[in-house]
């Protein structure tokens, strides 16, 4: 009985999560990857650059970039 609770009370939090639209705060402007990949040396290298635009209206002090 109380697997079935805790199931149906995630099942609802999570529905009512996924149906909330969704409001970038970035837009990417440009992206550039250079990359080498040397497996028989063991080399794998590489260098990206990421321009982003703010897309929302307020001050945004960080970004939340995973690599």
């Amino acid at each position: 009985m109380r697997n079935t609770l805790l199931t149906r009370a995630v099942a609802l939090i999570c529905s009512s999560v996924a149906s909330a639209p969704y409001s970038p705060t970035w837009r990417i402007r440009h992206y550039h990857l250079d990359y080498e990949i040397l497996p028989g040396e063991g080399v794998y290298r590489g260098a990206a650059t990421l321009s982003l635009e703010n897309a929302s209206t307020q001050v945004q002090r960080s970004v939340p970039l995973a690599l």
